[in-house]
């Protein structure tokens, strides 16, 4: 589990627009280390699923 954060984080870092989104994801990935990080959207967001379940973070750092 600590190897798949590691490498999430390393994504993280090469794809976040901004610091505020780099630091939103790197929390939502340490709070729910069970979530899969999926990529990038089209529209800039990061994207993380779980059973079926979507979660995202916007440039600004927000929560969609």
């Amino acid at each position: 589990m600590e190897h798949k954060v590691k490498v999430d984080k390393t994504k993280i870092e090469n794809l976040a627009e901004t610091r505020k989104q780099r630091q939103i994801a790197e929390s939502v990935i340490e709070s729910f280390p069970q979530m899969n990080f999926v990529g990038k959207t089209n529209k800039g967001n990061l994207d993380y699923e779980q059973n079926n379940k979507k979660l995202k973070v916007s440039p600004q750092g927000e929560l969609l």
